[in-house]
């Protein structure tokens, strides 16, 4: 009785050996350098540290504009900017006020998005022009170097047969070297339809979206996803 105990005590205390051994091992590897972690950030909504959180349809001029037989208020104002930075969200992606509707109205906004420290990218279709690149310089300086403007809204749901041309302008972008002001363009949703832009080439979406990142040069992926699409009827893909 006395060998078979001395026999189990033996065993156990090797096994706790090498399960102390194992231990070691596993901190080892816990105390190595963590790998560094890719992540966009804009120093208006407080650096690198904060995850961007952003809205779509931003603050719009609103002047004389009805919607069901009422007036709609001024977005415009410190009222709904300050409810913005109250909800959690740090930055607009998009505002249907673009620069060549009312330049004022975008001046309006990045002095807004400044004060409760949002982004905003403004919206400039004269930007998607191809022919417009070698303006493109003289036309950014009207906002670019604003505090809160984090980058341009590039473009919304294009279809495949628009990556080339969206690819030259970006291109043409990111050589005019802005830091941290970024191109914002959003992907159409993984339930589209037409990817390719015609109706006669139907492709996956995966295809879609490998072919826009091999050839757009843009710092993130953007894409519509609504999981409400009808009345009572909640996420239906």
């Amino acid at each position: 009785m006395k060998k078979l105990i001395a026999f189990l005590l033996v065993a156990v205390l090797g096994v706790a050996g090498i399960s102390h051994a194992s231990l070691r091992e596993t901190a080892a590897e816990a105390s190595r350098a963590a790998e560094p972690v890719y992540k966009v950030s804009y120093p208006i909504i407080g650096g690198e540290d904060v995850m961007p959180v952003g809205v779509w349809w931003g603050p719009y001029r609103s002047e004389g504009a009805y919607i069901n037989g009422q007036r709609l208020p001024n977005y415009i104002s410190d009222e709904y900017f300050s409810l913005l930075e109250e909800s959690g969200a740090n930055f607009i992606t998009v505002s249907p006020t673009t620069f060549g509707d009312s330049a004022e109205t975008i001046y309006q906004s990045l002095d807004l998005c400044q004060k409760y420290g949002l982004g905003y990218f403004v919206y400039d279709t004269w930007l998607y022009n191809e022919a417009n690149i070698p303006d493109m310089a003289s036309r950014l300086q009207n906002y670019i170097y604003h505090p809160a403007c984090i980058g341009i809204h590039m473009q919304d749901e294009p279809r495949m047969t628009d990556f080339d041309s969206i690819a030259r302008i970006v291109n043409a972008y990111n050589a005019l070297g802005f830091d941290k002001k970024d191109a914002y363009i959003n992907l159409l949703p993984s339930y589209g339809t037409v990817f390719s832009g015609s109706e006669f080439e139907q492709i996956p979406y995966s295809e879609y979206v490998d072919t826009f990142l091999q050839k757009v040069d843009v710092p993130f992926l953007s894409y519509d996803y609504y999981p409400f699409l009808e009345p009572n009827r909640g996420i239906t893909n």
